[in-house]
């Protein structure tokens, strides 16, 4: 005879263990039929890997379907990447950095969309009509400006030295931004650092500080960290002469202002292009989107020598301060 404990556990146990194996095979259908954004990645050594990280996490934040990260190996060949794309089963693609970039644009069969592209990588792209929608991390010249004519009102002009290989496509955007903005844009051309280091000292010594300022590219041909930025550091510092620039590491060296990209709220962005992309077509003409999610290092030894106020606390374009302490 068997007790009325014993009888119901001999009943209960099969139906239960009946309805955890039912709910695990429904979670992995579901799991195998859920719409998903696949995004591969470069693998960096950290602290760099903080960066990605930190872009993902935007893109889990605004993308509508799950998130299927991967990680690029150097050895793939295309055929291995084509099979790793149609395992995921995902209805659409990112690839993060100049490595990712180019492996997705070998995908034909989904929407694809590359993040986190450094400017260089973006310009050597052969055709733009080739090009898939590419989110740089290129600052957007009305962010710059606007960030100028916050912390110096009355400048009125800014200078530029730019190579026109290199950086035409952005000196025609900057000039509308300027013009936004109530600045007039003075681009000046060169082809290497020695053409550009007599323009810049022009620049300098030859209009007034009180209204002019001069604006540093990302542009290994105009501006490099050795010869040219240490040579106007000194003198823009003698002039009492603003400078800011397009590259994160030059507040730190001494400029009034640089920016670098806000990761997480860049991630949303290229999360949202994607889905939109995914679900209604990637409508927008523009096939490379310049960088607006930025945040501002500031130089406040500059700011001083300058004469200008930088409320540390409550600026809203004040994210970062040099020097350090």
């Amino acid at each position: 005879m068997f007790s009325k404990k014993q009888t119901m556990r001999q009943f209960i146990t099969p139906l239960l263990l009946g309805f955890i194996v039912f709910n695990i095979s429904s979670y992995n259908f579901a799991q195998a039929d859920e719409q998903c954004i696949a995004v591969f990645y470069p693998e960096v050594r950290k602290p760099y890997d903080r960066v990605l990280k930190e872009i993902m996490t935007g893109i889990e934040q605004t993308a509508l379907w799950s998130v299927w990260q991967h990680p690029i190996q150097k050895t793939y060949s295309p055929n291995e990447f084509e099979s790793i794309v149609k395992q995921s089963k995902c209805k659409a693609a990112i690839g993060l950095g100049k490595s990712g970039m180019q492996l997705v644009s070998s995908i034909t069969h989904l929407p694809v969309v590359a993040g986190a592209v450094v400017a260089g990588a973006v310009l050597a792209q052969p055709n733009e009509s080739e090009t898939i929608p590419t989110l740089s991390l290129m600052p957007s010249p009305i962010e710059l400006f606007k960030r100028l004519k916050h912390f110096s009102p009355n400048i009125k002009t800014v200078t530029v030295v730019y190579s026109p290989d290199n950086n035409q496509q952005l000196i025609s955007t900057a000039l509308l931004a300027a013009k936004q903005q109530g600045i007039k844009l003075i681009p000046l051309t060169a082809k290497n650092l020695r053409e550009a280091l007599p323009l810049y000292k022009n620049v300098i010594n030859n209009t007034d500080p009180r209204s002019n300022a001069l604006w540093l590219l990302q542009d290994r041909l105009t501006v490099d960290n050795k010869i040219v930025l240490p040579f106007l550091l000194e003198q823009a510092w003698n002039k009492h002469f603003i400078l800011f620039s397009s590259q994160a590491g030059h507040a730190r060296n001494g400029v009034l202002f640089s920016v670098y990209p806000d990761n997480v709220r860049l991630g949303r962005r290229i999360g949202e292009v994607t889905q939109k992309c995914a679900t209604v077509g990637c409508l927008d003409k523009t096939k490379i989107m310049l960088l607006q999610d930025m945040q501002t290092a500031i130089n406040i030894r500059t700011a001083a020598h300058l004469n200008i106020r930088i409320n540390k606390r409550n600026d809203p374009f004040v994210d970062l301060i040099f020097p350090r302490k």
